[in-house]
Formats: C-alpha cells, structure tokens, sequence
C-alpha cells in the first residue's frame, strides 16, 4: 500500500486501519509504504505507474488528486 504521506501522520493512520480489516493471511504480508514530497505528488505518481497486477493499493486525498490530475 503506498500511502503519499510521511508515517504518523492521517493518511498513514487510516492506512493502518484499513489493513487490520484485511484477512489475517493476507495482513501479514501487508507492506505500508510512505512515499513522501511535492505535496503527495511523488507517492500517487507511483502508485499510478506501479504494475496492475492488483497487488498494490495507494491511500490519498482529494487534493492531492485535484493538483496532479495526470498521475
């Protein structure tokens, strides 16, 4: 899961949550991954160009999605 955000911070906290909901099987091998810089632009940016084998989930905010449209 990329989360675009440094850790401790909302986004990182609700990303946390949403990965205890997740089966026990499939938690443990969760990776949480803070991408952080140009006001969330880095982290969605690869979150958009990650392979789309489902395997990778991204957590952001409306802004940061507003701002950078293409990514």
């Amino acid at each position: 899961m990329i989360v675009p955000f440094g850790a401790g911070g909302n986004t990182d906290a609700l990303a946390r949550i949403i990965r205890r909901g997740y089966p026990p099987a499939s938690a443990s091998k969760f990776v949480i991954e803070n991408r952080v810089g140009a006001g969330s632009i880095t982290g969605l940016t690869n979150l958009a160009k990650a392979a789309p084998d489902g395997y990778t989930i991204g957590v952001g905010t409306a802004a940061g999605l507003a701002i950078n449209p293409r990514s």
